[in-house]
């Protein structure tokens, strides 16, 4: 297995090797690195949304990691742990297709407050509902458009609130957050288990990704006040 993930990296990598970057005649001169140029990006993102980026994959971490073992313990087989796995993340794909339409009719937002939203319930669902395989196949369901809904979403929202050449720094502070997240939620996944049992732990991960559905739920809130303040003046 580990020979085959090597030989797909590979792959991907020889593949990246043929993308030419388009970029424009007039294109600005590269900027001078300083620490106010570095922090110029996390302080243009909006702090309701790099904590909403923090607590979704801290939540997605945590129940990722302890999928396998959770499954285990309920009696399903390795075989049926992996097709359930393997379901999800083929809900991914369209779910990616129509979250990214709906983005672009919508706005931003509100998708990432779906992904959100349906990651907590896709947790709730582990606690309540996990030892009944028809209710689990439809909550993986779920757990595939919320995380379809957020992934899509969350770099198109960075990248947007910025100009072309600082688009790389501000990639650069999501992607930040998003590895903090997913170091603290591989932390209390296995902490939260050992502690106490894998309901907890998914009762956790339910409320953290519930606590990003609100951040991005405040977010949207601050965007429409400030939008309707400049339409006023």
């Amino acid at each position: 297995t580990l020979m085959v993930c090597s030989g797909l990296y590979l792959v991907a990598a020889l593949l990246s090797l043929t993308i030419r970057e388009v970029k424009s005649e007039s294109a600005p001169s590269a900027p001078e690195l300083s620490t106010r140029s570095l922090t110029k990006g996390a302080s243009a993102l909006p702090v309701l949304f790099l904590l909403g980026v923090l607590f979704w994959t801290a939540a997605h971490s945590a129940s990722a990691s302890m999928w396998p073992n959770y499954m285990k313990t309920l009696g399903y087989s390795k075989t049926a742990s992996g097709a359930l796995w393997g379901m999800a993340a083929a809900i991914e794909f369209p779910a990616m297709v129509v979250a990214g339409s709906l983005s672009d009719a919508i706005g931003r937002t509100p998708l990432l407050i779906a992904g959100g939203s349906f990651i907590s319930l896709t947790n709730l669902g582990y606690v309540l509902l996990a030892g009944v395989f028809p209710a689990l196949l439809c909550i993986q369901v779920l757990r595939g458009f919320g995380f379809g809904s957020y992934t899509t979403t969350a770099m198109t929202f960075a990248t947007e609130r910025s100009e072309q050449q600082q688009r790389g720094s501000k990639s650069g502070i999501f992607n930040t957050m998003g590895n903090a997240g997913s170091m603290l939620g591989t932390f209390l996944g296995g902490t939260l288990v050992q502690a106490f049992n894998f309901q907890v732990m998914y009762g956790v991960c339910a409320g953290l990704a519930l606590t990003a559905a609100l951040c991005f739920l405040a977010l949207r809130y601050r965007d429409r006040k400030q939008a309707a303040v400049a339409m006023s003046t």
